[in-house]
C-alpha cells in the first residue's frame, strides 16, 4: 500500500489525514469475498432442536399428564339436576301450550312448537288433546298437560337460584 506524497511545500495535516483515510477505505476489509455459510450448514443446526420438540411432543400425546387437559365440570348435584329437569319440562309445555293456543291444536313434535330440535325431552299427545312430557334419561320425572306447574316446578326455582352461592 502507497501513500501519496504530499504536493507542496504548505501541505497541511487535514490534507494528509484525507489522503490517509482514503488510501484506508480502499484496502477496508469489505472489498475482500465474504465466504456466505452453506445452506446446509444452517439446516443440519436444526436438525437436532426439530428431533427434541418433535420427541417431546410425541411423549406428551402418548403420555397425556393431567397438567397437559382440562378437568371434566365436576357433576351437578342430584337436588340442581332435578329442579333444572323440571323447569326444562314446564318450559317445553309452555311452548305446547302456546302453540295450541295460537294454532287450536298439539304440534306433532317439540320442533314444531319451537323446542330444540335435539332434545332429552320425550313429548306424546292425546287425541282429547293432552300430552305429557318426560325426560328420555330420567323416566320417572313426568309432567302432564294438566298438572299444575307451580305444584310441578316445588322448590326448584329456589334450588337454581342458590345454585351460585354454594
Amino acid at each position: 500500500m502507497t501513500y501519496a506524497q504530499p504536493r507542496g511545500p504548505h501541505t497541511d495535516s487535514k490534507s494528509a489525514l484525507l489522503q490517509a483515510a482514503e488510501a484506508a477505505v480502499a484496502a477496508s476489509p469489505s472489498t475482500l469475498p465474504v465466504r456466505e455459510p452453506r445452506r446446509n450448514d444452517r439446516r443440519r443446526g436444526l436438525l437436532p432442536l426439530l428431533l427434541i420438540v418433535g420427541g417431546a411432543c410425541g411423549v406428551l400425546l402418548v403420555a397425556r399428564p393431567s397438567w397437559l387437559s382440562t378437568p371434566p365440570p365436576l357433576p351437578e348435584p342430584p337436588v340442581i339436576a332435578e329442579a333444572s329437569a323440571r323447569m326444562t319440562l314446564v318450559r317445553e309445555a309452555e311452548r305446547i301450550r302456546s302453540y295450541r293456543d295460537s294454532l287450536g291444536r298439539l304440534p306433532s313434535t317439540l320442533a314444531e312448537a319451537g323446542g330444540p330440535g335435539e332434545s332429552d325431552v320425550v313429548y306424546s299427545s292425546s287425541p282429547d288433546g293432552t300430552f305429557t312430557l318426560r325426560l328420555a334419561t330420567d323416566g320417572r320425572l313426568v309432567l302432564h298437560s294438566t298438572d299444575n306447574a307451580t305444584e310441578f316446578l316445588g322448590a326448584s326455582y329456589e334450588s337454581l337460584l342458590q345454585r351460585g352461592s354454594r
